[in-house]
């Protein structure tokens, strides 16, 4: 979806065929689980799998987490006149505003000052990208880009939900519970779907990520701090194959 120049860089492949593609100026090494101040950037389209790279890392890393989603559901369930501005937006495949998200980041970015963070879902333009910089300075920055096709991204969002208690993702036709209706993970028996996995919202939300967000990535690897996965496998494979790299 992003047009890149792979000319400088050397690839690596982790376990489950999972290529890694690093700029010369980076190294597998320079990512230390036990090291301190750090963050990680996860960088993809809608779909692409940054949330079950998330969960693997806060799980077997301890990574504090920024999800702007998250948070941004969590203003929505607040019922506050915010959270119905951020659902209305959201319910249309649109971006909220640079303000909201930024006060957001900084007060996380306050309470975890002495951990390893990643971010998910932010930053989505290169200002926000330009401000989380200013905000990073001191910390050791890398970039995941989760490269996936369109086609890919539309098979797994039209069919998605998650378990309400743990938020393990499923797919109708990809990745089903063992047992139906039950989570595999907790045994949660309650599910949702988003009410922006359809067609139309997410045709919208593709199209926002290639105008405002896709640019991150080439922003990022002009700062040297991008890391290229192959993201196309299912999310579980990606995500302990880049695992896989961090800690090797």
């Amino acid at each position: 979806m992003v047009e890149l120049d792979k000319s400088k860089a050397s690839t690596q492949e982790a376990p489950g065929g999972v290529g890694v593609e690093y700029p010369l100026s980076v190294e597998a090494g320079d990512i230390d689980p036990k090291r301190k101040h750090q963050a990680l950037i996860l960088l993809g389209a809608p779909g692409s799998g940054k949330g079950t790279l998330t969960r693997a890392f806060d799980a077997m890393l301890g990574f504090s987490v920024f999800a702007s989603g998250d948070a941004l559901r969590a203003e929505i369930q607040s019922g506050s006149a915010l959270g119905q501005e951020v659902k209305a937006l959201c319910d249309k495949g649109l971006l909220v505003s640079d303000e909201m998200v930024l006060a957001m980041v900084e007060n996380f970015l306050d309470s975890n000052r002495k951990e390893n963070v990643v971010f998910d879902g932010f930053p989505r333009t290169v200002l926000q990208a330009e401000k989380l910089s200013t905000l990073l300075a001191g910390w050791a920055v890398r970039a995941f880009y989760l490269e996936v096709s369109s086609s890919v991204v539309f098979q797994r969002m039209l069919g998605r939900y998650s378990c309400k208690t743990c938020g393990k993702l499923y797919n109708d036709k990809t990745v089903v519970p063992g047992v139906e209706g039950v989570c595999d993970l907790c045994g949660g028996v309650d599910f949702l779907r988003r009410s922006d996995d359809n067609e139309q919202a997410i045709r919208t939300r593709l199209d926002v990520y290639q105008e405002k967000t896709a640019p991150l990535v080439e922003y990022y690897l002009l700062r040297g701090e991008l890391l290229v996965v192959d993201a196309s496998q299912p999310p579980d494979v990606v995500a302990d194959a880049v695992l896989h790299v961090v800690l090797t």
